[in-house]
């Protein structure tokens, strides 16, 4: 089940890096829940030829992650977020909680924009 989760946040942020083979592949399999001999069908081509192209594109996204991080950037960012809007919520009741949001968002904002960046 984790693995499942990985390989497709992975897709999501790095898929597009993949060939068009592997991507429809990586696509099929784990966001279509095709099985291995149905998109061999639908590619006319063999089950040992999906199973490679999905080993090679596994192996891809997963070295795109140790080399940028991205998603465990996105991770910390979120966690900071969390812990940003906690400390706030703690610090006063004088803050109202529509202000809480504005400032949430503007630091989600500014966040989204480093990541745009990078």
């Amino acid at each position: 089940m984790e693995k499942l989760l990985n390989i497709t946040m992975m897709f999501d942020y790095y898929g597009k890096l993949l060939t068009k083979r592997e991507y429809d592949v990586v696509d099929k399999y784990y966001n279509e829940d095709l099985s291995l001999n149905e998109i061999a069908q639908i590619g006319n081509i063999s089950k040992q030829a999906v199973s490679d192209s999905l080993k090679r594109a596994e192996n891809k996204l997963f070295e795109y992650e140790d080399k940028l991080g991205l998603i465990a950037k996105s991770k910390k960012s979120q966690f900071f977020l969390e812990k940003i809007r906690n400390d706030l919520f703690s610090l006063s009741s004088e803050v109202k909680n529509e202000e809480i949001d504005d400032i949430i968002e503007d630091i989600e904002n500014f966040l989204n924009d480093l990541e745009d960046v990078e």
